[in-house]
């Protein structure tokens, strides 16, 4: 499978998820993807903007936070068929 387009999404008002989702985007773009990079959180939903401007198919989600920011990834992208991988950072 080739990587072309990528959703980052990390837990908003999170610095350290914040550096990691923008360490992932340079990689990615480094071997050629498109990015799409935002927030998530309870005021901040990525997700219908990602799903609505993206103008190919997503091929993964990369979701950087804890157990919500994977379970709201999960619920906006499921239908979509788009796989996630989750890591869970700076959680206890």
């Amino acid at each position: 499978m080739q990587i072309k387009q990528v959703i980052i999404a990390h837990k908003s008002r999170d610095r350290l998820s914040q550096r990691w989702a923008q360490q992932y985007a340079r990689e990615f773009e480094r071997r050629g993807c498109q990015v799409l990079m935002g927030p998530s959180g309870a005021k901040d939903n990525p997700y219908p903007v990602f799903l609505a401007s993206s103008s190919s198919p997503i091929d993964l989600a990369v979701v950087l936070g804890g157990d919500g920011t994977a379970l709201a990834a999960a619920r906006h992208l499921a239908e979509a068929g788009i796989p996630i991988l989750a890591a869970n950072v700076g959680g206890i």
